[in-house]
């Protein structure tokens, strides 16, 4: 049988069509029409020699149901190259499908020497603002090929003869620039005229603070424009100040006149000439993740007047982002915008939480008779309310417009119940879990910190991958982990690009290890895992020199983070009720235990006994130290019985004994729980994988303290840091992704979709919906890197109608209340039960 469709979707590295990647034998992925047997792909230099020749590339018929990660088998690229391909399947005893469309990919600048512009800045003055560089270039009538290559720290915005380039805001994503520079490659045609143009670049602080670019335009192969160490004009824009934290200040009156980035338009002024800085350290890296941009606008649900002038915007919703102000004032008119999460008991922003700067956005009206538009440039915010300060009159519902903004990661989930308090906390999830993607997975957008915690993605990482695609984004945040990662003792700091680190180990670092795991069990990354086992290796070998006869004793100060409050110990956010050292040696033998099963599936079988050896000796110590007899561990507290089951540290002959513990406490308990971030995921896996989603779904269909739906009810849109109500000064964020565990417990357990572990990218999966009391419909569907899988359910009397669809080229293992389980292929199914 002939297929009649062609694959599609196809992708190199995660991303479509994609100019400037800086791997030389970058990875092919596409979504297959049917049940693929064998592929081929063939490469040529131009779309118009796929079809005859000659090709860079042809893999011939290859045999397998593979759709993804495919090394490109042409020579490795070269600097600037780009290599047009396609592929065609074969299904089962067929002959082959058509052709796909051509996809295309290019390569950035690869060596060092390619680059032939300096770093260039302004030190010496405007501290604070924004920067405007100007630099004009002639072009040829013709020209086949016009490319830029630019960077800007720490965040920049360009423009080629008044038209902005890309959409990408607050770019480039967040690098330690010692180690790795993010640059942008801009495709120029359809912009470039011939003769005379400009290119104009805006920069801001960022995280890099002083505001410094290089570029280099080059037309069919030569450079005609690059930063050089002095000769473009450099001068401060509008922002007058910017700072992530703080805010935007911009004035009107002082940006320079539009025309300065058109043809034929004025010099820049003051007409200072910029001059070469000093470069960062880090190697120049291409940009293989999807950029920040603006994903979606929101109306202002309410305006509350004050009565001293001021006017409160609340948008119903805590996002991440920034407002567009719409406004007609006379000239010197100063507008301030103060955003925050919660409000005073006199109606105003409240700001305690953010812990140091003050979140403001200032603007300075010109007095334009038409009236003025202004959004900033170089900030965000996480905010439900902005308090507007200055206006001149009312506002209307043009006045402000929220903006989302974060990395445009692809959703791929969606999930619904009968039950709208569930429904509730899975759109809770959702929106938390999109506040806090910007370059790296944030802990939360609104205070000062916004940092890629390694402890939060213990608690997250499927809960993520099971909303959005996150893979190209976590790949270049594991990249970062080991970046920051110590080259002679192995030590991983708590969050990266590294900020900020205590100085002893914590095995909640152990997320780099899980969260590569969890990309090659759902994204099928293999490359990946070999790329940073050595790294893994070094952090299991740290582990063990911290510990002492394989308990961890020193280090581990997060332990069980931020339980209810009541249970934490006196002094910290970390549990009370469970020793840390218990925490840090469970969590110390589940890293080495998985990386024992990397090790294995990447055929390094010495590397793998030998881990196998250390776990086996880790557990045993643990055993020794917190048993307590008769499958009791120390303190009795749900997090005690949890981490010891889920990081697989009891025997098996007492693992039923521990969980009916675990259960035991639990009703104790009031059927509450008393965990902290690792330890309330773990809680919900351990219920529903010993039959007792019941308990879980009790815990998570209420709205008592403390629980998702006391959020709700207290008026939560996205997650809070902690189960209490907090505000005023201290850790109580508002927009907190680290106690979003349900979101992917919502997918695995009420939908039963969840990969088995010998998954390779949701090829092999596990269908199993438990149907507990208190819902009567679930519908789930996830757009997994294999396909589209499908789990519905509705109970009707005393029978249940289940229907489930398997994507091509996967396996899912059916498993039915009664125990019973089946083998199902590609295809719809309907099941009654």
């Amino acid at each position: 049988m002939k297929l009649s469709q062609a694959a599609f979707a196809l992708k190199t590295g995660g991303l479509s069509d994609p100019i400037g990647i800086d791997v030389r034998n970058p990875e092919l992925s596409w979504r297959c029409p049917g049940p693929q047997t064998a592929w081929q792909i063939r490469a040529a230099a131009t779309a118009e020699s796929l079809e005859n020749g000659p090709y860079l590339w042809d893999s011939g018929r290859v045999e397998g149901k593979r759709s993804h990660h495919h090394p490109y088998g042409g020579a490795p690229l070269a600097s600037r190259e780009r290599v047009w391909w396609q592929v065609r399947v074969w299904c089962r005893g067929g002959e082959p499908s058509v052709w796909s469309e051509p996809a295309f990919f290019e390569a950035g600048l690869l060596e060092h020497s390619d680059w032939q512009c300096v770093w260039i800045g302004f030190p010496g003055a405007w501290s604070g603002c924004g920067r405007c560089f100007q630099a004009k270039f002639e072009a040829p009538e013709t020209v086949r090929k016009a490319r830029l290559y630019i960077a800007g720290l720490g965040w920049f915005e360009s423009f080629l003869n008044g038209r902005r380039l890309g959409d990408a805001v607050l770019d480039p994503a967040p690098t330690d620039e010692s180690k790795s520079v993010i640059y942008r490659v801009f495709d120029l045609g359809g912009v470039l005229q011939p003769g005379g143009n400009v290119l104009a670049v805006h920069a801001g602080a960022g995280w890099y603070v002083s505001p410094i670019t290089r570029f280099q335009l080059e037309l069919d192969g030569e450079v005609v424009l690059k930063t050089r160490p002095f000769g473009y004009l450099c001068g401060p824009s509008g922002v007058t100040r910017n700072s992530i934290y703080g805010g935007e200040e911009y004035d009107a009156r002082l940006e320079p006149d539009p025309a300065w980035k058109l043809p034929g338009g004025p010099q820049l002024p003051p007409g200072r000439g910029s001059c070469r800085v000093a470069p960062p350290a880090g190697r120049m890296r291409g940009a293989m993740c999807e950029p920040i941009r603006e994903l979606m606008e929101l109306p202002v649900k309410s305006w509350n007047a004050l009565p001293d002038g001021r006017f409160v915007a609340d948008f119903g919703q805590n996002f991440a982002g920034y407002c567009r102000l719409r406004v007609k004032a006379p000239s010197g008119t100063r507008i301030a915008l103060r955003f925050g999460e919660f409000l005073d008991g006199d109606g105003g922003v409240n700001q305690e939480n953010l812990l140091g700067d003050h979140a403001v956005d200032v603007y300075t009206a010109c007095g334009a008779e038409e009236g003025e538009e202004w959004k900033p440039s170089f900030t965000y915010h996480g905010f439900r309310y902005v308090e507007v300060i200055g206006l001149p009159g009312a506002p209307d519902e043009r006045t402000l417009t929220g903006i989302v903004v974060g990395t445009d990661c692809r959703p791929v989930g969606r999930f619904r119940t009968d039950n709208d308090l569930v429904n509730r906390i899975e759109t809770m999830v959702r929106w938390t879990e999109r506040s806090n993607l910007h370059g790296v997975p944030t802990d939360c957008p609104q205070r000062t910190e916004r940092m890629g915690w390694l402890n939060d993605m213990m608690a997250r990482c499927e809960c993520a991958l099971f909303h959005f695609d996150e893979a190209n984004l976590l790949r270049k945040w594991l990249r970062d982990i080991a970046e920051a990662q110590d080259p002679e003792t192995g030590f991983v700091p708590m969050t990266a690009p590294c900020h900020w680190t205590p100085d002893e180990v914590d095995p909640v670092c152990s997320s780099f290890v899980e969260t590569a795991w969890y990309l090659h069990l759902y994204c099928g990354e293999r490359a990946l895992l070999r790329e940073l086992f050595p790294h893994f290796l070094a952090w299991c070998n740290c582990l063990e020199h911290a510990a002492e006869n394989h308990i961890l004793l020193r280090g581990g100060e997060i332990g069980d983070w931020v339980p209810p409050v009541e249970f934490s110990a006196p002094g910290s956010c970390r549990s009370g009720l469970v020793p840390k050292e218990l925490v840090a040696t469970a969590l110390y033998g589940y890293t080495v235990s998985l990386t024992a099963r990397i090790a294995a599936f990447l055929g390094e079988r010495g590397e793998a006994d030998r881990l196998e050896r250390q776990f086996a000796a880790i557990r045993a110590a643990f055993h020794g130290r917190f048993h307590r007899g008769e499958g009791r561990y120390e303190s009795d507290s749900q997090a005690a019985y949890c981490y010891a089951l889920y990081c697989d540290m009891v025997p098996v002959e007492l693992r039923g004994a521990a969980f009916a513990h675990l259960v035991a406490r639990f009703e104790a308990d009031g059927r509450k729980l008393t965990t902290g971030n690792i330890g309330t995921k773990y809680l919900l896996e351990i219920l529903s994988h010993f039959g007792r989603s019941d308990l879980a779904f009790g815990m998570v269909n209420s709205t008592e303290y403390p629980g998702w739906g006391y959020m709700l009810a207290n008026g939560a849109t996205t997650l809070w840091e902690r189960w209490e109500n907090a505000t005023g000064s201290g850790m109580n964020s508002h927009n907190h992704p680290m106690l979003g565990s349900v979101g992917s417990w919502f997918y695995k357990y009420p939908a039963g979709i969840r990969p088995l572990p010998d998954s390779d990218g949701f090829d092999r999966f596990l269908l199993a919906p438990d149907f507990v009391a208190g819902l009567n419909e679930v519908e789930a569907e996830y757009d997994s890197f294999a396909g589209m899988i499908r789990s519905r359910w509705r109970r009707e009397d005393d029978r249940i109608e289940w229907t489930f669809s398997i994507p091509p080229n996967t396996e899912a293992v059916v498993r039915l209340p009664d125990g019973s389980s089946r083998h199902c292929g590609a295809g719809e199914y309907r099941l009654t039960i």
